[in-house]
């Protein structure tokens, strides 16, 4: 089957506000290659590397972009649509030319090209001491709580900071009889793994009908659908009761519109935590919390990414 692959080029500063872009118009699942993140490796790297390919050394001086999948239809030509429009109107705030050039170049490719040739930097990822994600397709033999995550197009594997840092403060919670809500829920593995840890049950909603199916698939292939229900739409479209927990793994802008009105759908003393932040960001979106009706518990940093936790008071 073949679809098209978008590559938008941008750079460092660029790619949280193209992230943001691809997000608002329903994309969930996209690939982000930063030339930074390699550069970082090599500078701490102890003991340091007397050689590296000259292959490898390409991904320091390549251009940073943000690639994306869409089907080869008319719905899809109208997400790239979108995302151009989008796109130019940020290239005309751009006066200081700081985000790239913000071009979109569309191929076709066929799946067999990318589907499943990402899948061999997904292993399986401890949390705490009784807990592992693990690809769906791996055979993992363990006396520990285990989750299986096939993501499909849809955001989440868990090897992502901004998934692990949701990760771990999902497991320092007391979940015995808690009702969560997953915000942005892409493959299901933060609402799920919640389950798995003890809530009695997970909702999750997002705007990607391929996320939603995602979430849904595994649920399923976890025994977990009798716990777990998934929709398509935005929190408050059908919201009908308040939560102990809510989790949003999205962006900042996203986070800091949801915050505004998360006292309607949020338990008074209930937690709220908030991830895909780039640390430049923190600041900004802790006191947009705080300002809220919040008390922001803790703070988590890892690789550029920032977490968020925090009460509602």
């Amino acid at each position: 089957m073949q679809y098209k692959m978008s590559v938008i080029s941008t750079s460092t500063k660029g790619i949280e506000y193209v992230s943001n872009i691809l997000i608002i118009n329903g994309i969930g699942g996209f690939e982000v290659c930063d030339s930074r993140d390699f550069q970082e490796f090599l500078d701490t790297r102890e003991p340091a590397y007397d050689y590296v390919d000259d292959q490898l050394m390409q991904l320091c001086r390549q251009r940073s972009c943000i690639k994306f999948y869409t089907a080869l239809n008319s719905q899809g030509d109208d997400i790239i649509s979108a995302v151009e429009k989008s796109l130019a109107d940020l290239k005309e705030q751009d006066n200081a030319n700081e985000l790239g050039t913000l071009e979109l170049n569309v191929t076709l490719v066929d799946d067999s090209d990318w589907k499943d040739n990402w899948k061999k930097y997904y292993h399986p990822l401890e949390i705490g001491e009784d807990l592992i994600i693990s690809p769906a397709w791996e055979n993992v033999r363990t006396g520990k709580k285990l989750l299986k995550i096939d993501p499909g197009m849809a955001f989440g594997t868990g090897s992502h900071e901004t998934t692990a840092l949701c990760l771990e403060f999902i497991y320092d919670q007391d979940l015995k009889g808690k009702i969560v809500m997953d915000v942005g829920c892409g493959s299901g593995i933060l609402s799920q793994a919640a389950v798995l840890l003890g809530a009695d049950f997970a909702y999750g909603c997002d705007i990607d009908q391929a996320a939603v199916q995602a979430a849904q698939a595994n649920a399923k292939l976890n025994g977990l659908e009798s716990k777990t229900a998934y929709y398509r739409g935005d929190l408050l479209e059908f919201a009908n009761d308040k939560y102990d927990i809510v989790i949003a793994n999205i962006v900042a802008d996203v986070i800091k519109t949801l915050v505004l009105d998360l006292s309607k759908v949020l338990k008074s003393g209930g937690v709220f935590i908030a991830s895909g932040i780039i640390c430049e960001r923190e600041r900004e979106v802790s006191d947009c919390i705080n300002s809220n009706g919040f008390d922001i518990l803790e703070i988590k940093e890892r690789r550029g990414w920032a977490a968020i936790l925090a009460v509602l008071k």
